[in-house]
């Protein structure tokens, strides 16, 4: 019996159950939030295998306010279009270049995830805030006879997995140590407290004006300043040197 080819909207089909019975790990964090999210690459090498595998190829464009992905068969003709709104973001201390390099690595994840139908449960859970909304009212709860009442669990409770280091935490400390901080002495060695203020002075363009907030910035913003590190010439001419394009 010959085989039947599958049309394109079969093909899509079949790539989001492969993709969802992928074992994908979250390595995006938002600590405002406090939830883990798919960055692009935690799916990106698997979907292009499963594409490869069924034979279609998404292809990225982008247009005044607007993404685009054109899927197209490599067994027919047939084709189907993604779209996203755009808006170019504002970043503190980011050039244009930065500024649209983070814009296109946003937009092609959305992209992807919607060609794959990928949701991001954990993210819209985070922002309905409270629980205590959800809460059955205590007038209208039933009740349970004593006779009826739930065995005891004296299971030991099992311990709080690991959160990821927030990405601004990460760019900190490596802001630090190329400015010469030694974590092995005191804050208030006069090494250090230069180091420190140097390292303070390095990400107040990025708008930062003290250290604790590298905790919460964004992970583009401090993905900018750990490449803007890894290309400096020296930390003595720091002033000097242009952000990565």
């Amino acid at each position: 019996m010959a085989e039947v080819k599958m049309n394109l909207l079969e093909k899509i089909a079949k790539a989001r159950i492969k993709l969802g019975e992928s074992d994908l790990k979250k390595t995006g964090y938002n600590p405002h939030a406090k939830f883990n999210y798919f960055q692009l690459d935690d799916f990106l090498p698997t979907a292009r295998r499963i594409c490869e595998e069924l034979r279609f190829l998404p292809i990225e464009s982008f247009e005044e306010g607007k993404a685009i992905m054109t899927v197209r068969d490599f067994d027919s003709d047939d084709s189907i279009v993604f779209e996203c709104p755009a808006e170019k973001p504002n970043i503190p201390g980011a050039n244009v270049t930065q500024t649209i390099g983070g814009m296109v690595t946003y937009l092609r994840r959305y992209l992807w995830m919607m060609l794959f139908e990928i949701t991001e449960k954990d993210e819209f859970d985070a922002t309905q805030g409270s629980d205590e909304g959800n809460k059955p009212n205590s007038s209208t709860r039933g009740t349970r006879p004593a006779s009826q009442a739930a065995p005891k669990d004296d299971r030991p409770a099992e311990p709080p997995k690991p959160q990821a280091t927030p990405k601004g935490t990460v760019a900190w400390k490596k802001t630090l140590e190329y400015f010469g901080y030694d974590f092995d002495k005191a804050k208030t060695d006069r090494d250090n407290a230069d180091a420190f203020s140097s390292a303070l002075d390095f990400v107040k363009p990025y708008g930062v004006k003290e250290a604790k907030a590298m905790q919460t910035i964004a992970d583009d913003i401090a993905e900018s300043i750990i490449q803007r590190i890894e290309n400096m010439s020296g930390p003595e001419n720091f002033k000097d040197d242009p952000l990565p394009a």
